[in-house]
């Protein structure tokens, strides 16, 4: 059984992974913005007390890019 037996399943799943390596890079590029230039709103993806760690922003701005390289390569 070959690897497009499924179009529409292979399509979606495509999308689903173009789409979620961009909001991926989206929400860590939006959090270092925050942090660098010291807005609230921004340095947080969801509302309350807590902000993300520019640390955490790193990592999913990697694992965004890395998704993205891999969607690529296949």
């Amino acid at each position: 059984m070959g690897s497009d037996s499924i179009p529409w399943l292979v399509t979606s799943m495509k999308t689903f992974s173009r789409a979620s390596g961009i909001v991926a890079i989206l929400v860590g590029c939006m959090v270092l913005v925050g942090w660098t230039l010291t807005v609230g709103d921004f340095r947080g993806d969801l509302p309350g007390p807590v902000a993300m760690n520019p640390v955490s922003a790193v990592g999913l701005l990697l694992a965004g890019v890395s998704a993205w390289l891999l969607r690529m390569s296949g």
